[in-house]
């Protein structure tokens, strides 16, 4: 008697392309779309719908780096979504960790980076003060990592002219992702700037318009004076 194979699933197949090709765009694209309604709702329960779509991303780009560099992999005849449940389970620890250990009011962040970067300003490009915006605020901001993602993603394409594909590969995460953040940001600069996108003939002229705006640091912390840490996932 032979013994019948047993049936692949569409998210196992797709669960295979990813851990046999951790730059397969397409099978990620999939795989993200079909666990993310699973998935949203967790999150919008976590940290409140705002911040739930930035969660969900933070999920897979865990999955991503996990498997690509082969810390965990997904036991044979286990259900892919459990396992990705536990993953979730492990993200929501180290935030709450991160929301304990850093908060917003202890940290005086204006104040903070006006001492690392003021006194450079006269020399530097509007690139240049991009990248030391950014980095100030990555140093006194490790709970914001899911907004600098798009900040990085933003400054690099616009000013820099990288592709999207080096983006993925400079800050370690898959190259659509890249895509979301600078939709996104994009989103919130449009906000910020009271303009509304639909009018833009080009979204180039967004991109130009609030890197010469007067509210260019503001945009690149991604927050408000008085409001340093609006958008980052760590406010509570």
């Amino acid at each position: 008697m032979t013994t019948q194979a047993p049936i692949t699933t569409y998210s196992r197949q797709l669960f295979d392309q990813i851990t046999s090709n951790y730059h397969d765009n397409k099978a990620w694209r999939e795989f993200m779309e079909y666990y993310t309604p699973y998935f949203q709702g967790w999150a919008t329960r976590c940290v409140g719908r705002d911040d739930a779509e930035d969660l969900v991303s933070e999920l897979f780009l865990r999955v991503w780096r996990e498997l690509s560099m082969q810390r965990l992999k997904a036991p044979e005849g286990q259900g892919i979504r459990p396992w990705m449940s536990r993953v979730a389970g492990r993200l929501m620890t180290d935030y709450h960790r991160k929301s304990a250990r850093v908060r917003p009011q202890d940290i005086n962040f204006d104040q903070q980076i006006d001492t690392m970067v003021m006194d450079m300003m006269d020399t530097l490009t509007l690139s240049e003060k991009c990248d030391q915006y950014v980095s100030a605020w990555t140093a006194y901001c490790d709970a914001g990592r899911l907004h600098l993602q798009r900040i990085w993603s933003y400054v690099y394409t616009v000013r820099k002219n990288q592709p999207r594909d080096w983006i993925a590969s400079r800050f370690q995460i898959p190259a659509n992702l890249v895509s979301q953040h600078l939709t996104r940001v994009r989103s919130d600069l449009a906000s910020t700037l009271e303009i509304d996108p639909q009018q833009s003939r080009d979204v180039d002229d967004l991109d130009r318009i609030s890197m010469e705006h007067p509210k260019l640091r503001c945009i690149l912390l991604g927050s408000t004076p008085d409001e340093p840490h609006e958008r980052t996932i760590g406010t509570d």
